[in-house]
């Protein structure tokens, strides 16, 4: 009966099994009808929404057909806005560019696109800055102990004179070193008085020579290119060639290897390549690259197949110094790069002349030396901005008139267009049309001047003229002008006048010929015609302030005295120095002993 109840109670689970399938079927039928629920649910909306837009797109097709009515029948108003609307919507817009005459051409029918483009037009259709650069390339001799035109101290109310202070620290902020990752050498300044002090003094010694000086007119971001130099075929390599000499019958056939060079033609000498970029704040950023190119004293060697056989053929070497870098100058204000310092080696000969030209014994008249040469190249620029064609206008009108200065019309007493031959004036006068230029005038110290001036002086004016030179006067300004054209001149460049002769200074230091200390005399150069002397003394300001020179009260006693600039600027400022020229009845040397002795 055990095993019945286990049958029983396993029919039992199967009984309730199959009732277990019944619920499932039933679970699965709700299921199946809840879905068809939901889907006809989901079928109601979607039929709702296609519905909608299916009477909205009517509604939108019977307003457009109305409005097609509106127009057809003539109808303007809001009809003439939707066709606008339409037109403007499909409108393509044409572009054409005409490279030739630098032109864009837009054409289309959207007024709206049309306003754009010309607001975008009126933006960028702006006039391009042009720059106006004045440069200068000079070359500075640096022999007899210079080391550089830099080299030397500003002073200010930051800034005081030390000996043995670097150029770099002297000039401290007044200084900016440009590049100085490429080249530590390579040094940029702001040109001021007291660096055109410096440049003035090394012309006055002959030490300075303009390379070039080109005027540049360029756009902003464009690159000008300078070059100084020539073109030179140079030796870069060699190929072998065969020569061969045939004939007929029993003649041999000679074959010949040789060597024909390879040239290529090179810029040697100095190139210059400006790049600005003009600023907001109307100031210049220029990229400056400086390359110097020249051919090497000494070849190189290469070798060469010539046949079965190397051998060494010579080629040329080209020497290159690149220097880059780049400075920020103001508008209208001078800046200069310098530091590309050269050394060159060479023979120098010296002789009298005449004699040392004499065959077999000329050569007791000559000397020759080995001379080492020291130069530097100093690019100094200055730029000009320009925005506007009248500012163009007026930047160009006062370089032309900047330009129109005599460069030695604040050292002479008047200009060869306003004095005749026989140096006395008689009221010289421009015939019309003339331009006047007020900077050069007023070096002019003869205009309106002389017997037929249009502005005559007074009668008691008149009475004071000078009288006509005597011989003995007419000796001084000989003596003087020969000494003023000279004392700035190297001795073998000077010119030489029959009867003048130069006489040699025991001392060349300093002159004890002024009452005022603050000035120091230095002898300069002496000469002598007959019995009269006139020796050149240069004049320096060593004070802080500037001085009026009284050449007439000097120590000693003297036939004349003459002097270039009776007024003398601070010390290290353009200007704080001078020449004066003394004429005595003897030498200087026995004139200042005398002044010596008798201080004594």
């Amino acid at each position: 009966s055990g095993g019945g109840s286990s049958s029983n109670f396993t029919r039992n689970n199967n009984n309730n099994g199959g009732g277990g399938r019944n619920n499932g079927n039933n679970n699965r039928n709700n299921r199946s009808n809840g879905s068809n629920q939901s889907g006809n649910n989901n079928n109601e909306s979607t039929n709702q929404n296609s519905l909608n837009s299916i009477s909205s797109l009517l509604k939108d097709i019977n307003s457009k057909s109305s409005d097609l009515q509106s127009i057809l029948s003539g109808n303007s108003g809001q009809s003439n806005a939707l066709l606008s609307r339409a037109i403007r919507h499909q409108a393509p817009i044409y572009v054409s560019v005409i490279k030739r005459q630098n032109r864009v051409l837009v054409r289309t029918r959207d007024i709206e696109a049309m306003n754009q483009v010309n607001s975008l037009y009126q933006q960028i259709d702006t006039e391009s800055s042009m720059l106006l650069m004045e440069v200068k390339i000079l070359s500075i001799d640096l022999s007899d102990g210079y080391d550089s035109l830099f080299d030397f101290k500003i002073k200010s109310d930051k800034t005081a004179i030390t000996g043995g202070q670097s150029a770099t620290s002297a000039l401290g902020d007044s200084l900016v070193t440009a590049a100085s990752a490429f080249n530590p050498a390579l040094l940029a300044t702001i040109v001021s008085d007291k660096f055109e002090a410096r440049l003035q003094l090394l012309e006055k010694e002959n030490r300075v020579t303009e390379v070039a000086t080109p005027i540049l007119l360029t756009t902003n971001q464009e690159v000008s290119r300078v070059f100084i130099g020539d073109e030179r075929p140079i030796i870069n390599g060699y190929e072998e060639s065969t020569s061969s000499t045939s004939s007929t019958g029993s003649s041999t056939v000679i074959n010949n290897s040789i060597i024909v060079p390879q040239t290529e033609i090179r810029n040697l000498g100095t190139t210059l390549f400006l790049t600005p970029n003009i600023n907001s704040d109307r100031t210049v950023s220029i990229r400056i690259l400086i390359e110097r190119s020249g051919l090497s004293p000494t070849k190189a060697t290469i070798p060469v197949q010539v046949g079965n056989a190397l051998v060494d053929a010579d080629i040329d070497v080209v020497q290159t110094e690149t220097f880059s870098g780049t400075v920020v100058a103001k508008d209208g204000t001078s800046i200069a790069v310098g530091g590309f310092i050269k050394e060159s080696a060479g023979d120098k000969e010296t002789k009298v002349p005449v004699l040392g030209d004499i065959p077999g014994l000329g050569f007791f008249f000559r000397e020759q030396a080995n001379s080492r040469k020291r130069t530097e190249l100093v690019v100094i620029i200055r730029p000009y901005i320009t925005t506007t064609p009248n500012e163009a206008s007026l930047v160009s009108q006062r370089f032309l008139d900047k330009n129109s200065i005599h460069p030695n019309s604040h050292e002479v007493d008047n200009m060869d267009i306003y004095s005749n031959k026989d140096k006395r004036h008689k009221g010289y006068q421009l015939e019309k049309p003339f331009k006047e230029y007020d900077l050069q005038d007023k070096f002019d110290r003869f205009k309106d001047k002389g017997e037929r001036s249009k502005h005559k002086k007074s009668i008691s004016s008149q009475s004071n003229r000078s009288i006509e030179p005597s011989s003995k006067q007419q000796t001084y300004v000989e003596l003087t002008q020969y000494a003023a054209k000279s004392v700035r001149l190297a001795a073998n460049n000077r010119e030489v006048v029959a009867g003048i002769s130069p006489t040699k200074l025991a001392n060349t230091r300093s002159a004890d010929l002024l009452y005022d200390s603050r000035i120091k005399v230095i002898p300069v150069a002496s000469w002598h015609k007959g019995g009269v002397h006139v020796t050149a003394l240069a004049l320096y300001n060593q004070s802080s302030t500037a001085v009026n020179v009284d050449f007439k009260h000097l120590k000693g006693k003297w036939l004349s005295s003459s002097i270039e600039s009776a007024k003398l600027n601070k010390q290290s400022e353009l200007g704080d120095s001078t020449y004066l020229y003394l004429v005595s009845a003897g030498s200087f040397d026995d004139i200042a002993e005398r002044i010596k002795t008798t201080k004594n």
